[in-house]
């Protein structure tokens, strides 16, 4: 059966976004209703989750994915309290703002901030910034590979680890597998 991709949404349809919004809306309530910790970076809000363990610890950047468009850190907390308790580190989900009110490269320097965030109050966040693991899925993904190769080029303390997850990261879409999953949620469309 055909599956639904972004490529088949037409974004000039006046239902779009009264949807989107109204999408965004309830996964802004949704993140603050499951009362995660969260803190102010600047521009935008960076959830914590932690494990039991009070210590200094090694900390995960956790960039969502959501095609550049919809704010799904609330998927996330699950998966970011797993990692917190099994790898016994704090995970930072940034509120990294979106398209296409933050159109690029506003949610890159966004998650840029985060990770410099991490770097410069580490002391009072109780991370060691020689341990911090970047990670992120499909659109998160593409965002982490581009702040690693940003922190390389502005010679910033590089992360120990680098986690994509099926990252948006290939803008010419000639591989194989474009084809062979062409109804897959990132098509070609």
């Amino acid at each position: 059966p055909k599956t639904l991709t972004f490529g088949n949404l037409n974004f000039e349809s006046p239902l779009i976004w009264p949807g989107l919004l109204a999408y965004r809306a309830l996964a802004h309530a949704g993140m603050k209703k499951m009362k995660a910790p969260h803190f102010s970076m600047g521009a935008f809000d960076c959830y914590c989750v932690e494990p039991e363990n009070r210590d200094v610890l090694p900390a995960i950047l956790y960039l969502h994915g959501g095609g550049f468009l919809f704010p799904l850190q609330s998927m996330m907390i699950q998966n970011s309290r797993y990692y917190a308790e099994r790898l016994n580190c704090r995970v930072f989900l940034p509120e990294y703002r979106i398209s296409p009110e933050h159109p690029f490269p506003t949610p890159f320097e966004d998650c840029l901030a985060s990770y410099g965030y991490l770097l410069e109050h580490s002391g009072e966040l109780q991370i060691d910034p020689n341990r911090i693991i970047l990670m992120g899925d499909s659109a998160g993904g593409a965002l982490a590979a581009a702040v690693c190769q940003k922190a390389r080029d502005k010679s910033l303390p590089m992360p120990i680890l680098q986690m994509l997850f099926y990252p948006v990261t290939d803008n010419a879409m000639t591989h194989k597998s474009m084809d062979e999953y062409a109804m897959g949620s990132w098509s070609k469309t």
